[in-house]
């Protein structure tokens, strides 16, 4: 699912000991030039840049037909997750008419907020 950052990071560290083998064996043996510590020094760079594309989606395909219903958007009183593709089931089993004898918008917010919990960051599970 979300693992472009760690796919390039492994990438990244198999092709360092390719390059890292090429550099002192075949180059120029048992010696490092300036300029294979300089591109040494740039695939840094290179590779954080990389990371941070991967991290903000820009190597991913957005798939529009399917959304993704693994995403927690709320969690219960008792701490449970509601995940994207649960909420339209538990909103359906709310009945609008119950949230505060109206059913408009406002008392149907009202409702949800009282039936549902916090929403809690990712850090607090861990």
């Amino acid at each position: 699912a979300d693992t472009g950052v760690f796919s390039i990071t492994a990438a990244a560290s198999v092709f360092a000991y390719v390059w890292l083998a090429y550099i002192l064996l075949v180059s120029s043996p048992n010696v490092i030039e300036v300029w294979e510590g300089a591109a040494t020094l740039a695939f840094f760079p290179l590779l954080v840049w990389l990371a941070y594309l991967a991290d903000v989606g820009a190597f991913s395909c957005p798939d529009k037909a399917r959304p993704a219903t693994h995403v927690v958007v709320a969690f219960t009183r008792d701490g449970k997750p509601i995940r994207r593709g649960d909420l339209a089931r538990e909103l359906q089993r709310m009945d609008p008419d119950a949230a505060d004898g109206t059913s408009d918008a406002q008392g149907l917010a009202s409702y949800l907020a009282s039936s549902l919990g916090t929403l809690r960051s990712r850090a607090a599970y861990r």
